[in-house]
């Protein structure tokens, strides 16, 4: 009787953790990608204001972009 409360503890437990897993990694994509959508116009308006236009770069455009995207990947959400 008590083997068959352990499995079906057991399964439950591996259940939760790949619930918990599955739901981590759907928040990370998703603050990636609304991190990588906002990121670009907020650092192009900063850019301007702060700097005028000879600072505006593509380079600088793409690595903001990923730098968005690595900041929303680290950001939880619940």
């Amino acid at each position: 009787m008590s083997t068959e409360k352990e499995k079906e503890s057991i399964d439950l437990y591996q259940a939760r953790l790949a619930d918990t897993e599955y739901l981590v990694r759907r928040s990370m994509m998703k603050g990636y990608q609304l991190f990588s959508i906002l990121t670009p116009p907020i650092y192009t308006g900063f850019s301007l204001f702060r700097r005028g236009r000879g600072h505006l770069t593509v380079n600088r455009l793409l690595r903001a972009t990923w730098l968005g995207g690595v900041a929303g990947r680290c950001r939880r959400t619940t």
